[in-house]
């Protein structure tokens, strides 16, 4: 390997210490296996195993910018890091520390995140079937409003009163544009304040209520407050988005299928689940806290 090579693994080899170092309580457990040619043994300390799963499980906690080294590159570092965790561990139990009661409590909490993690990933899995995504996906085409965008300009001051007097000037006959040049606070001012295409999601919630009521060529009757101050709308044009073939945006579909049953399945627990809130102190709350 160049010098140069070494260089560039240096920082590298530092964030792999770390990772491999907490992740030492579970590298056996959670890609355990039978070892053999799917998860063959690359090295033992003082006679304990390490298979090709507790490298791999060690490279996947590494930071994202590190995931795309070759494999054999890294796999030396890898190998290395993971016996270190391995004595790391042995010096620990051989000091008591299974019995420590912040360990234990960790433990218990790790245990915790795995069963969770592992039973949200087979529930999910049993779920995220073609048909079920093909469902999901034609929900999603299907809407309109979320498939809309408009197109619009407006003009922001910093009152109300400012608003009303625009307002005023735009329905004795002036230019929208111009105004919005000359008394825009907005940055889109320089341009007319025009804010191109978008849909109902990509503005503030009170602003993109207005935008969408507004028929195209008209502007919004009132000033619309939000954080920003007080803007005058004017909508130019809609147009409805060409749906995406199904193909093209299957990673999208499985995580939001994903993320909604998951919420669907704990908000149907949390409706049968006897749930008692307390305060902060621990005395007891007068009320539910209501989500």
């Amino acid at each position: 390997m160049t010098s140069a090579c070494l260089r560039l693994l240096q920082p590298f080899q530092a964030v792999l210490a770390a990772a491999c170092l907490m992740a030492a309580p579970v590298l056996a457990d959670e890609h355990g296996g039978d070892g053999g040619e799917k998860n063959p043994v690359l090295a033992t300390v003082n006679g304990e195993e390490i298979h090709r799963s507790d490298v791999d499980l060690a490279r996947s906690m590494l930071p994202e910018r590190y995931q795309g080294v070759p494999l054999e590159i890294i796999y030396p570092s890898l190998v290395d890091q993971v016996i270190d965790s391995k004595l790391v561990e042995e010096m620990g139990r051989k000091d008591g520390l299974e019995s420590d009661p912040v360990v234990v409590e960790r433990i218990k909490e790790a245990a915790a995140r795995i069963i969770q993690q592992a039973f949200l990933t087979r529930y999910v899995s049993e779920r995220l079937t073609e048909e079920a995504l093909r469902a999901y996906y034609d929900e999603l085409v299907g809407d309109e409003k979320a498939r809309k965008q408009v197109r619009a300009r407006h003009i922001l001051v910093e009152t109300e009163g400012e608003a009303l007097e625009l307002i005023d000037e735009l329905e004795s006959g002036a230019d929208f544009e111009e105004l919005a040049r000359e008394k825009s606070i907005a940055a889109e001012g320089a341009k007319g304040g025009d804010l191109g295409y978008f849909s109902l999601d990509q503005m503030v919630p009170e602003f993109a209520v207005a935008a969408f009521a507004t028929a195209p060529g008209e502007m919004t009757p009132t000033p619309v407050q939000t954080s920003y101050g007080w803007h005058v709308i004017k909508v130019e044009d809609s147009r409805l988005l060409d749906p995406p073939e199904y193909e093209d945006i299957l990673s999208d579909l499985e995580s939001g299928l994903s993320k909604k049953i998951m919420g669907d399945l704990v908000a149907a627990q949390r409706r049968q689940a006897e749930i008692v809130f307390f305060n902060l102190d621990g005395s007891p709350q007068d009320s539910p806290v209501v989500d």
